[in-house]
């Protein structure tokens, strides 16, 4: 953890001013700048971590299982995932279910880094307050593409 000097802590307190157009307390000043080495602390950490990802998929370009011991979430359909049920390329961490359909095709890999280029069907429900059989019905008249996961991956073959 960052050591914090006394000027550090002044000159976040004159930033803040600026920015805010008020004074803090020097309470409130160190807080807020420890808080502020932390987020720097954090994002140098996950920076690091990055371009060592980055670097080993270079060696391994196709992909990679990550390390064991942490838990990590699918950029796709966001179930917690460790060890041996992850893979990471270059388009980032996912379960080996949804990296079965981008490499199947049941998905476009653009689904990993577009969030906003596909909706699941428990959104438009949520959301929309579209009941699941008029989903079921724009999909039979292809007013929406399903794209289904789970039919398109033989269980069998992840294991």
């Amino acid at each position: 953890m960052v050591q914090l000097k006394p000027e550090q802590v002044e000159e976040f307190k004159r930033i803040y001013k600026k920015a805010h157009g008020k004074e803090l307390t020097d309470e409130e000043a160190w807080e807020g700048a420890r808080s502020l080495a932390r987020l720097a602390e954090i994002a140098f950490d996950a920076y690091v971590e990055d371009t060592r990802r980055k670097q080993r998929l270079e060696k391994e370009p196709k992909g990679y299982h990550l390390e064991e011991g942490r838990t990590y979430t699918c950029c796709i359909c966001h179930d917690s995932i460790s060890g041996q049920q992850t893979w990471y390329d270059k388009s980032g961490i996912k379960c080996l279910l949804c990296q079965r359909a981008i490499d199947r095709r049941v998905i476009p890999r653009s689904a990993c880094t577009n969030r906003d280029s596909w909706v699941p069907a428990w959104m438009i429900t949520r959301d929309l307050h579209i009941h699941t059989s008029t989903i079921q019905k724009y999909i039979r008249t292809g007013e929406l593409k399903a794209r289904n996961i789970l039919e398109a991956v033989n269980y069998e073959t992840l294991h």
